[in-house]
């Protein structure tokens, strides 16, 4: 059995969304579908028991937690051998649930392609090498991991690691890197099926300079608490005093927020919030 978890907080609309194209999956093998509700407001638990109750196991946090103790409690309710994550603003691809067994006959943990939903304007400035930013990973890799929007674990592999491995105190970003890395660290296998496709909703208010600058720099301080490391550290300084000058001879705003990210990390470092 296949068991998809989906951490939601007020979409109940993309939820909904998410959920039908989940059901229309056609699986040669069975799979039940955990929605964990990190306390939302919005009327998303009596929205989607409405809809869909007969067909998902439904949890509701009393209070906000972290994402990594979500995907816990979730994982906790299953009863799957196989553990599969998407996102409540995703939609899942025909045959992704089936392109997930095939891919798990040969591997301990397999991640697949996300694209944006069809109709997304990016601005003008816009460059692929700015996916990371927005939950986006068209050639996902060992040089760019797969996304927790489009992951599956053999269910041992996901229970050696636990929390532990992911540090869930340390804020939102890097959850899905921090445990695909431990995963290998670990002596798993990673397998990438690009037929394996989500598409991920963005929405306007994601695609706006100031969203930009404020996710790097975030991603910053959330490596800076996660990896707290001289070297590390000492290697964000040079790469802030070089990026600008990347960015002139290549014009790739990429290089711009990835200074953002630099000094998320160096000022996280130096004061000792960590």
């Amino acid at each position: 059995m296949i068991s998809v978890v989906v951490i939601t907080y007020n979409r109940k609309a993309l939820l909904q969304e998410c959920l039908q194209n989940l059901l229309a999956q056609d699986v040669s093998e069975s799979y039940e579908i955990i929605i964990v509700d990190n306390a939302s407001t919005d009327g998303t638990q009596e929205h989607i028991r409405m809809l869909f109750k007969d067909h998902i196991r439904y949890m509701k946090n009393a209070h906000h937690i972290d994402l990594a103790l979500c995907k816990e409690l979730g994982v906790r309710s299953s009863a799957g051998n196989v553990i599969a994550f998407t996102d409540d603003d995703c939609i899942v691809a025909p045959g992704w649930l089936e392109n997930i067994c095939a891919s798990m006959k040969d591997y301990d943990v397999v991640g697949g392609v996300v694209l944006p939903v069809e109709g997304v304007r990016f601005p003008s400035w816009w460059r692929h090498s700015l996916e990371w930013i927005v939950g986006i990973n068209s050639d996902p890799g060992r040089h760019f991991l797969p996304l927790g929007s489009n992951i599956a674990f053999r269910r041992e592999a996901f229970k050696t690691l636990g929390t532990s491995a992911v540090r869930p105190s340390f804020g939102p970003y890097g959850e899905d890197n921090a445990r695909l890395m431990a995963s290998l660290k670990a002596g798993y296998t990673l397998g990438i099926n690009k037929d394996m496709i989500v598409y991920h909703h963005i929405g306007d208010e994601r695609l706006r300079l100031s969203f930009f600058i404020r996710r790097s720099y975030r991603e910053g301080q959330c490596l800076a608490q996660r990896e707290p490391v001289f070297s590390i550290f000492l290697s964000m300084i040079v790469a802030f005093l070089t990026n600008p000058f990347r960015f002139l001879l290549t014009w790739d705003m990429n290089r711009l927020f990835r200074m953002c990210v630099n000094a998320g990390y160096v000022v996280t470092y130096f004061s000792g919030k960590r």
